[in-house]
């Protein structure tokens, strides 16, 4: 079984934004397909809105979205975590290149 997330990192390595928590489990994700060496996998997820979010945004009650976040560059990573017997068994992360949000 494996478990994948999204966080959204500002310039500090601050986050500002996690993947969306329904009744304390992350919005569900079809597993990766095993890949060859050199082969590559997109993975797809919720939007993100630009705001600030602690990851229970879209739960119950709504979350606790918060405000725009500032312009500035920002960085997302992906995260895998895959489970064995129901113990943790790896936890993969991988950046996105960084990426600018304006002034509106």
């Amino acid at each position: 079984m494996s478990l994948q997330t999204v966080t959204i990192h500002n310039a500090q390595g601050v986050k500002v934004w996690g993947s969306p928590v329904v009744f304390g489990v992350p919005a569900p994700h079809p597993p990766p397909a095993p890949l060859a060496p050199g082969e590559a996998f997109t993975y797809a997820t919720v939007a993100w809105d630009q705001h600030t979010c602690d990851g229970s945004c879209g739960g119950p009650g709504g979350g606790h979205e918060g405000a725009q976040v500032p312009p500035g560059t920002y960085v997302a990573q992906g995260h895998v975590t895959t489970t064995e017997d129901g113990q943790r068994s790896a936890t993969l992360t991988s950046n996105s290149p960084p990426f600018s949000i304006g002034a509106a």
